[in-house]
């Protein structure tokens, strides 16, 4: 509950406008960090091969969080980032999610932090368990027409990053 209330005050950032939150909390993480993650450290284990490149970089990330509540989902981020980046052989594909990923998050939490959605996000209350498959359905959807819509780097069939 405590963990809860600190995080809520660190994305509402109190009487702070809403666009330097943005900046501070959506924008540049998702620049700064994507650079480190991905530009750096994913070609940094590419000798390796490619999923080992966009798994290591991915715990990386979730550990580089320091934050052992968002461990497994920050980590799971950080694979899909790799995996972005490696996709669409862009550094900015990753940047632009991680920052539209936290700019969400941002705006829940200052426009919506009594929304029903908001309680099952922030505060833990109980999902209906049919929202997981729905949930599973459009991400796994998306991903599909993600993957149709942009053409595969020229070594996917070697497995290489």
């Amino acid at each position: 509950e405590e963990y809860l209330k600190i995080l809520q005050q660190a994305v509402n950032l109190g009487d702070i406008s809403l666009w330097k939150v943005l900046l501070i909390m959506a924008i540049l993480p998702g620049f700064c960090e994507e650079f480190f993650t991905r530009g750096y450290l994913m070609r940094s284990f590419r000798k390796y091969g490619m999923w080992p490149a966009i798994v290591v970089s991915g715990m990386l990330f979730g550990i580089m969080h320091l934050d052992p509540f968002r461990l497994l989902p920050a980590a799971l981020l950080g694979v899909y980032m790799g995996w972005l980046f490696w996709r669409t052989g862009s550094i900015w594909a990753p940047m632009l999610a991680h920052a539209l990923n936290n700019a969400m998050a941002v705006l829940l939490e200052r426009y919506l932090v009594d929304s029903p959605l908001a309680g099952v996000i922030i505060r833990g209350e109980t999902f209906a368990w049919w929202l997981y498959i729905v949930s599973a359905v459009v991400v796994t959807a998306l991903l599909w027409l993600f993957r149709r819509l942009v053409s595969p780097p020229p070594d996917e069939a070697s497995g290489q990053a």
